[in-house]
């Protein structure tokens, strides 16, 4: 029996996010536009301040 690195991936499906892109897009924009609500709604909470070095 062969085992699977931490690396591999057992099916093509299963890991490649290449072939999924438009719902990583559609989730990306959805977490997106949650943000910017909350941070409108609350700016002064710590996920929303931007800190300077």
């Amino acid at each position: 029996m062969k085992l699977q690195t931490s690396f591999s991936v057992p099916n093509d499906a299963m890991g490649d996010i290449g072939m999924k892109h438009e719902a990583v897009k559609r989730g990306m924009t959805a977490v997106a536009s949650y943000w910017e609500k909350e941070c409108a709604l609350n700016p002064s909470s710590p996920a929303c301040l931007i800190f300077e070095d």
